[in-house]
């Protein structure tokens, strides 16, 4: 019997608290300037790790998955961009620290490449590849602050392609099992879902669940749209010229009805 408990004690100290994640998710859709539907969906799992929110010194390992669901855009004439997802953004508390520590593509996704060497120096040869298992490539992205989002104002941070278009998001449909169905104006794009995980510290009771991050909203100057969550496109719209923000107003307030800031895209849950 003293066997079993030492056992039980020995892993409750490896693994003191069994933690749970506090998990939300949001479709965050809108047009390219040139009016091209475009959107994202972001799923975030917040768990808390230590210290004492109440105090201000709370800690917790935050996951943003990201799925681009724009849809595919086939072949035509003149060629349509299919949109890139390159950026997410959000808002953290006044004084909170955080910290990239990994940019994971998830096995099932797919790697398109004309041949290119990333901001890491990782060489990806001409083809495409269906991963079989995760491949974590986290030089690809940077963490960035106080990001600028057009008529969404300011958020504290965002996670943002190194390079350009070089490593960002388009919709799974576009390149199925490996097959091209639409023109893509970048030389490596990831067609899947990526996880970001990052850490954060000298968190209050303003940031200690996931749907928080809701509340937590982008910094405005005028008629600027104050927004929860934001996400950059780019190479949309003819021959890939165009670009465009989309934000989520989360519990900011009302939904805008212009078009040039939302549209009822569809909502692809896989």
């Amino acid at each position: 019997m003293k066997r079993v408990v030492l056992l039980w004690g020995i892993l409750f100290l490896l693994f003191p608290c069994s933690l749970q994640a506090d998990t939300i998710q949001r479709t965050v859709s809108g047009y390219s300037d040139g009016g091209q539907a475009v959107s994202f969906i972001v799923t975030v799992n917040f768990t808390a790790t230590g210290g004492d929110f109440s105090a201000g010194t709370g800690t917790a390992t935050v996951e943003f998955i990201l799925e681009n669901t724009s849809g595919l855009f086939p072949f035509q004439s003149p060629p349509m961009g299919n949109p890139i997802l390159t950026g997410f953004m959000f808002n953290i508390p006044e004084g909170a620290t955080i910290a990239l520590t990994e940019g994971r593509i998830l096995a099932g996704s797919v790697l398109y490449s004309t041949g290119t060497t990333m901001p890491d120096g990782y060489y990806l040869p001409p083809g495409c590849t269906v991963l079989s298992e995760d491949a974590v490539h986290t030089g690809w992205y940077e963490l960035t602050y106080d990001e600028a989002a057009g008529h969404y104002g300011i958020f504290t941070n965002a996670i943002e392609t190194e390079e350009g278009v070089k490593g960002g998001f388009v919709d799974p449909e576009v390149i199925p099992s490996c097959t091209l169905m639409g023109d893509i104006f970048s030389p490596v794009v990831v067609a899947g879902i990526v996880k970001f995980t990052l850490e954060l510290g000298n968190l209050d009771e303003t940031l200690d669940s996931a749907e928080d991050f809701l509340r937590l909203c982008s910094h405005i100057h005028g008629k600027q749209q104050e927004s929860a969550f934001g996400g950059k496109f780019q190479a949309t719209d003819e021959y890939g010229e165009g670009s465009g923000f989309v934000a989520d107003v989360g519990y900011c307030g009302e939904v805008s009805n212009e078009r040039s800031s939302w549209g009822a895209i569809k909502s692809i849950y896989k």
